[in-house]
């Protein structure tokens, strides 16, 4: 089963420029893509302390489900608007 993860919460598109030893190749340019953070682990990320200070397990698991359970209702609300 796929897990619609939001897409990126942080994509990054930069360029690193090399000066080569001879003027007529002062740069040489190259383009990186960085996917960054899904959006999924990003929101399970804000709601896992208080879903840590609330939760009555003392499993980690059980935590860290409950966290993406609380991103995945907030990925679907935000599809539904």
């Amino acid at each position: 089963m796929e897990i619609k993860d939001g897409g990126p919460a942080f994509p990054l598109d930069y360029r690193t420029i090399e000066t080569g030893k001879y003027p007529a190749y002062q740069e040489i340019v190259a383009y990186h893509h960085q996917k960054g953070l899904s959006l999924r682990d990003w929101f399970a990320g804000k709601v896992l302390p208080q879903v840590y200070a609330e939760s009555n397990s003392t499993r980690l698991d059980d935590i860290a489900e409950a966290a993406y359970a609380m991103a995945d209702a907030m990925l679907k609300a935000r599809e539904e608007k």
